[in-house]
């Protein structure tokens, strides 16, 4: 496992991301977030919108991005994490757990036995990468998940092109942007 861990001046979120070898099957791997959230509920991203989710450790899915939020020092703080792909999520004892390679067959639920191997592969083996955004503030609301997913998901293109003749000035711009 590689984990590159970057902080950037004026931006509130750390970037992580994971270079991940996956030679085991049937194993877990999982990148546990600690909190102090004893109980919280999980806000999460579903197709259409969001939803609460209890925090009782089971294992769940989440489109885009979690937020679990609470109490600290008598002020209300919220960590939200933001992925670049549908994930896996587990959350318990304020602590978030994000599945990051399950080796199991392809479909495979137990009971269930896997008839062949060979038409059920298995899954997140070999060399993986992900990318994670953590941040933190006073509120779920203020840390604009939505918002940051779709710059995760759509970020900013650079189009070059030559010079060539017409009747505009060499440079100019078709809108301004700033903060927010």
């Amino acid at each position: 496992i590689q984990i590159y861990i970057t902080l950037r001046r004026c931006i509130p979120h750390a970037e992580l991301k994971f270079r991940i070898n996956c030679p085991a099957p049937r194993e877990l791997l999982r990148v546990i977030v600690p909190t102090r959230f004893k109980g919280a509920d999980v806000l999460v991203s579903e197709p259409g919108g969001q939803t609460v989710r209890k925090a009782d450790g089971k294992e769940k899915p989440a489109t885009e991005w979690l937020a679990l939020s609470g109490t600290h020092r008598g002020s209300e703080r919220a960590i939200g994490i933001v992925a670049d792909r549908s994930m896996s999520y587990c959350c318990a004892a304020g602590q978030i757990g994000i599945t990051l390679a399950r080796s199991s067959f392809y479909a495979h639920h137990h009971p269930q036995e896997v008839a062949d191997a060979e038409e059920n592969p298995y899954l997140d083996m070999g060399g993986l990468s992900y990318r994670l955004f953590l941040l933190a503030g006073p509120s779920v609301d203020q840390l604009s998940l939505p918002n940051l997913s779709w710059e995760m998901d759509t970020p900013a293109e650079r189009v070059m092109d030559n010079a060539h003749p017409g009747e505009l000035p060499p440079q100019g711009s078709l809108l301004q942007m700033g903060p927010g």
